[in-house]
């Protein structure tokens, strides 16, 4: 009986623990729960620590840009930087493609519909020339070469005209470009900072302030000079038979390429080995200083060392999303400029394609150099462009531990 009684208390036993009966579910579901509150107290800390590093950055003067190009696609409505650098974080940013590209085709038809009258008098003017020159049958060389120099003067002030727009136009992309570097690379290096990245901030705060200056200097006071040169002997070179400078225009167009070619890949070169190598540095510091809190201090170092995590990842959402917004201002800037001059310089080459059959070759050959000369500056743009978007892209990528 006592041997009875010891195996139906042991079966009970058994019976009514928790690995048989439904008090497993139970147990198991508040586990998830628990868990699931703690991913959400995780997101409440780390938005609350994100708005209050948001509310400590000056965002004044990228406010005032963001308002001179809110009708731009990429930007969409008038919202504060702040706010965008949030909606970033938040993944509720988003472009709409349909409406880009119909941004896009707008402004190509309204620059094809703002050149095509000068395109057509250009065309006109010198089948106007052919017309009156062929009518003398080239008898009086000097009537013809009088002539010859009105109309092709008239081609030139058409063309020089709106070269000097397109010129102001590329200058103020600059500067414009310039004093966007001057408000996002700060931003960038403090959040960076703030992250432990000294190391990185200790090369790019150079590379930035040399993107932001020399660099900038370079292709604004002898880049563009030696386009305005280029620009120069290619109306010489086309305006008698006499006088031939087609070889200058060609010497200045080769300097301007392998300027723009040295300064492209000395700079690329420097800020990436650096930055590759002091992002590399900032990540194992980063790592053996949370190490060195987790088991250096007792029974909370483990907490510490967590609060650590939450900030430093509120800190670098931050900071790529700065980038990210930074980038989406850049080309907002640029966007429209750009499909101007590469439109001016397609009328160009399509007038002078035009006119090759049926009007003297040498105002063919102007405009068609014209068109020539115009592409430098949609390369002066893109090459400051490539060098700020390498050096945000590379912050973007320092310091992200995580």
């Amino acid at each position: 009986m006592k041997k009875f009684l010891c195996a139906l208390l042991i079966f009970f036993v058994f019976v009514s623990s928790p690995i048989y009966s439904n008090r497993v579910y139970d147990f198991s579901y508040s586990v998830v729960y628990a868990q699931e509150s703690a991913n959400e107290d995780a997101e409440e800390e780390i938005m609350g620590n994100i708005e209050n590093q948001l509310a400590n950055l000056d965002t004044y003067e990228l406010d005032l840009i963001l308002k001179d190009i809110a009708n731009n696609s990429l930007i969409g409505d008038e919202m504060s930087f702040s706010q965008k650098i949030q909606n970033i974080i938040n993944g509720e940013l988003s472009i709409d493609a349909t409406s880009f590209f119909e941004y896009i085709s707008q402004v190509f038809i309204d620059d094809i519909i703002g050149f095509l009258p000068y395109m057509c008098l250009i065309i006109a003017i010198a089948v106007l020339y052919s017309m009156v020159n062929s009518s003398h049958s080239g008898k009086n060389k000097s009537l013809s070469d009088v002539i010859h120099f009105v109309c092709y003067g008239a081609t030139v002030v058409i063309v020089v005209v709106w070269i000097t727009k397109l010129v102001t136009l590329t200058t103020t992309i600059l500067n414009s470009v310039q004093t966007q570097m001057g408000l996002i690379f700060p931003l960038l290096l403090t959040v960076l900072t703030a992250l432990g990245g000294s190391v990185s901030v200790s090369v790019y705060q150079p590379a930035m302030a040399m993107l932001s200056g020399t660099v900038v200097a370079v292709f604004s006071n002898i880049l563009m000079p030696i386009f305005t040169f280029m620009l120069v002997f290619t109306i010489i070179s086309h305006l008698t038979t006499n006088i031939k400078f087609n070889k200058f225009a060609d010497f200045f167009g080769s300097v301007f390429k392998w300027i723009m070619g040295i300064v492209l890949m000395l700079f690329s070169a420097f800020v990436s080995i650096q930055g590759l190598m002091a992002g590399s540095i900032d990540g194992v510091s980063i790592k053996t200083a949370k190490y060195t809190i987790k088991s250096a201090v007792p029974i909370i170092g483990g907490f510490l060392s967590d609060g650590v995590n939450l900030i430093m990842a509120s800190s670098m959402l931050i900071k790529n999303a700065i980038g990210v917004g930074g980038i989406l201002i850049l080309f907002a800037t640029i966007l429209g400029p750009i499909i101007k001059i590469v439109v001016f310089s397609f009328l160009m080459k399509l007038a002078s394609a035009i006119l090759e059959p049926i009007s003297d070759s040498r105002i063919t050959n102007f405009v068609s150099g014209v068109a020539k000369c115009i592409q430098l500056l949609v390369a002066l743009i893109l090459g400051v462009v490539f060098m700020y978007f390498i050096t945000v892209g590379l912050v973007m990528c320092s310091a992200n531990v995580f």
